[in-house]
C-alpha cells in the first residue's frame, strides 16, 4: 500500500464514522424530546 491511496482511505473513514454520529446525535435529541413530552404529560395529570 502506497501513501498516496492513504488520503482518500481516510477521507472515506472519516465519512463512515461521521454518519453513526450524525444518527446517535439524532436520536438523543428525538429522545431526549419524547422524555420531555412525557414529562410533561405526567405532570398535566
Amino acid at each position: 500500500m502506497s501513501f498516496q491511496s492513504g488520503k482518500p482511505v481516510s477521507t472515506q473513514l472519516s465519512a463512515i464514522s461521521y454518519q453513526p454520529l450524525a444518527l446517535a446525535v439524532g436520536h438523543a435529541t428525538r429522545m431526549a424530546t419524547l422524555r420531555e413530552q412525557f414529562m410533561r404529560y405526567t405532570h398535566a395529570t
